[in-house]
């Protein structure tokens, strides 16, 4: 279990736990009335002898009965006292688990909307909370912005929307600083975790450093915990690659293990280098996995730096 997993499993078991807390708390302040305490101790009595009762003997149907009218004089006590049935009972936050995060081992899609909330807040990359590309007003672009970003828009959507049956396993965005790229791609991250895909958008900084901690960490189960979200993502977003600066040769090929690893799944790449520059900073073999035909894509984005329009 990764580091995610682990924080997000912890989340919902906490609210549960809460929850489960509250109900007793709410339960015990009833049983300080007496009557309340006395029907409830009815109720329990009359519960274990219907369940004991001999159907050829006794009537069951007689105890289910008055069972049903001292259950309605709880509630109405419960109601005098400012309490409703509900207030007793544990809230279930997931009816799919029963807010165990698994259904038959594999991981319940709260499980996974927790890890996206956890990657999300770990990872600080997101520009916006917006989660579909039908929201933005296109209109309100500058003009030079306007024609290239409403066409990623558009193919974006169409990705987000047929996921995971898509033939690109690569997605690079390309363009000059300010463009657009983080913004459309944490729309895009949203989006993905909207629709159920564990999603980690991370910078390419930071992705960095995580290489660098998983080259020099000296327990085998921890490196592979490092590893596990980036590997196993449904979706991975990498922005701004080329941002992060001059790293040790030692830690380029991750990048180019991480794209072979991931090969049935997606990534999402941003930068403002061209293939080229993909190529001379980080080996020909990530730019030929870029650029390959048969299971990538490019958007190219053009315009003015947006981050200096205050009208958008």
């Amino acid at each position: 279990m990764n580091n995610f997993e682990r924080q997000a499993l912890q989340n919902i078991l906490s609210k549960k736990a809460k929850a489960e807390h509250l109900a007793d708390a709410n339960l015990a302040k009833l049983r300080e009335n007496k009557k309340f305490f006395d029907l409830e101790s009815q109720y329990i009595y009359l519960s274990i002898k219907t369940a004991k009762a001999d159907p050829k003997t006794e009537d069951k149907a007689t105890f289910f009965a008055e069972l049903k009218k001292i259950e309605k004089d709880m509630y109405k006590v419960m109601k005098e006292l400012g309490f409703n049935k509900d207030d007793i009972k544990t809230k279930v936050f997931c009816p799919s688990c029963n807010d165990s995060g698994y259904i038959n081992g594999e991981r319940c899609k709260c499980l996974i909307d927790e890890i996206n909330l956890v990657a999300k807040e770990i990872s600080k990359t997101s520009l916006t909370d917006i989660d579909s590309f039908k929201n933005i007003d296109v209109n309100k672009l500058p003009k030079a912005n306007a024609p290239t970003l409403s066409a990623a828009y558009k193919i974006l959507d169409k990705v987000v929307t047929k996921y995971p049956n898509i033939k690109a396993r690569i997605i690079t965005i390309t363009g000059p600083v300010g463009c657009g790229k983080t913004f459309s791609v944490s729309i895009a991250s949203n989006a993905f975790a909207k629709n159920g895909a564990s999603t980690l958008l991370i910078s390419a900084h930071d992705i960095f450093s995580i290489f660098k901690a998983y080259h020099f960490a000296f327990d085998a189960d921890e490196r592979e915990d490092i590893f596990d979200e980036i590997l196993n993502s449904n979706v991975l977003i990498i922005d701004d690659l080329g941002s992060e600066g001059k790293v040790p040769d030692f830690l380029i090929p991750y990048l180019t293990h991480i794209v072979d690893k991931r090969a049935n799944l997606l990534t999402i790449f941003t930068t403002n280098f061209n293939m080229e520059d993909i190529s001379e900073h980080y080996g020909k073999r990530l730019q030929s996995r870029m650029c390959n035909t048969q299971n990538t894509l490019t958007i190219a984005l053009e315009g003015e730096d947006l981050r200096l329009n205050r009208n958008i």
